[in-house]
């Protein structure tokens, strides 16, 4: 009828990911709650897969995929805002970027496994962060990136290529959901890591897109805003994430005025696939029980008018 009107989804994927690969348990649980009608927007990030290498790749940051997506969402709804717009690692730097670029096209936020900036800087230090470590990073991406040694990213995809499968199958054992382990095999993890990162890998080509982009996050930071954010939020932790540890979220939580932080004992990097019964349930009582509670009071502002803040 005239009077629907749907809500609409905007999600922000993660490094190497190309379509919705591993959104499935977040959108199900949204599907389940607003119902078939719900409009899910994703886009493939500039500079990634079928397109070809920059010729400035200055204009392939964390600010530009904002920019795009903003262009994507004008292009599927109009003027109408995203109801929620959901993220996951890069993609919460990318959703970070996004609502404070344009703070009004944003209703609420859901932020899993991810930091605020500077992602080389705590990247493999999941308790503390230690000096140098994200510079000696960095400097071995600019050594490959700057001299062009393609030869040598292609030999190092080519010997760790049998590897990934032992990983994969060891993150299954420690971290693998039981139900989706019923539904799609004990080699689910290493399928959705084929469907999420095996084009990204495929070739020296595209492993050098994956590495700038590893630069693009270590450049880019919202840290300094993050206290302009009200928008209701929920941050989704992995105890056990070595790429963008938990402790990241903590300083988010502190900084956004209107955010809950669920840390995860039994997750790491992969939240989402690794305990998608728990993402699920904080996804529900988020969207059900918290975000009703808040109203806009500015473009850029919320405020939760018969409730105080949880401290």
């Amino acid at each position: 009828s005239n009077s629907f009107d749907p809500k609409v989804v905007l999600f922000c994927n993660p490094l190497g990911q190309k379509g919705m690969s591993s959104w499935g348990s977040a959108s199900a649980a949204i599907a389940q709650l607003w119902g078939p009608g719900t409009i899910l927007i994703c886009w493939d990030y500039r500079g990634f897969f079928e397109s070809d290498d920059p010729k400035r790749p200055r204009t392939v940051d964390v600010r530009n995929h904002a920019e795009d997506g903003a262009v994507v969402l004008e292009e599927v709804v109009g003027d109408k805002p995203a109801t929620l717009l959901v993220g996951h690692s890069m993609g919460v730097q990318v959703g970070l970027e996004f609502t404070l670029l344009y703070p009004e096209k944003v209703g609420a936020m859901i932020l899993l496994n991810g930091t605020y900036g500077h992602a080389l800087q705590t990247a493999f230090q999941p308790i503390l962060r230690l000096p140098y470590v994200g510079s000696v990073i960095s400097s071995v991406i600019q050594w490959f990136l700057a001299r062009g040694h393609e030869d040598i990213l292609e030999m190092i995809r080519r010997f760790s290529e049998p590897f990934i499968g032992i990983l994969f199958q060891m993150m299954t054992v420690l971290f693998g959901s039981k139900s989706l382990q019923k539904l799609y095999g004990k080699d689910y993890m290493l399928k959705a890591w084929q469907q999420y990162l095996g084009g990204i890998c495929s070739n020296a080509k595209s492993m050098k897109a994956f590495l700038r982009g590893f630069q693009d996050l270590d450049a880019h930071s919202t840290g300094h805003l993050l206290y302009q954010i009200s928008h209701p939020t929920l941050l989704m932790a992995g105890i056990w994430d070595t790429l963008t540890p938990a402790y990241t979220m903590l300083v988010m939580k502190r900084q956004m005025a209107n955010a809950r932080l669920v840390l995860d004992t039994f997750s790491g990097h992969f939240s989402v696939m690794e305990h998608p019964e728990l993402v699920m349930t904080e996804i529900a009582k988020f969207l059900a029980e918290e975000v009703p509670n808040f109203r806009r009071r500015t473009g850029s502002q919320f405020e939760k008018p018969s409730l105080k803040k949880d401290m």
